[in-house]
């Protein structure tokens, strides 16, 4: 949940994150793209989904408990990294869709202001991420 530094200065932070919740969103996580705030729990909350992702690759029909095959696993461990990976930015106009990939993209890719609506069109970006390709949408 972007803009959540403004979002505590109204005190409206728990009323946000409970429609999120209700809209079948899980519970949110207050981020700033602007500020860093709730990056480093954004990632933590993250890390785990992204591990269990890549378990359930196939590994080639390498055994894990064969000695042979953990070295094998090793080397092909930068197979598993070609597989994209797909995320997509969505929310409400004017909630920092477009800083938050900026951010990401450690870029100015798409125009930000305070006027809503500034960025209509859909954006795809591409990037390398730990040899391993990433798209993201917004």
């Amino acid at each position: 949940m972007n803009k959540s530094e403004s979002l505590d200065e109204h005190g409206v932070l728990t009323a946000a994150a409970g429609e999120a919740h209700k809209l079948g969103f899980g519970d949110p996580v207050a981020i700033s793209a602007e500020t860093g705030l709730g990056m480093a729990e954004l990632y933590e909350i993250l890390r785990p989904l992204f591990e269990e992702y890549l378990f359930k690759l196939p590994n080639n029909g390498l055994k894990n408990d064969d000695p042979a095959s953990e070295a094998e696993t090793e080397v092909n461990k930068g197979d598993e990294s070609k597989v994209p990976l797909q995320l997509a930015i969505v929310g409400r106009p004017n909630v920092g869709k477009s800083t938050l990939l900026n951010t990401l993209l450690q870029e100015q890719r798409v125009l930000v202001g305070p006027e809503a609506g500034l960025t209509r069109d859909s954006i795809r970006a591409q990037f390398q991420f730990d040899n391993r390709t990433v798209y993201l949408h917004r």
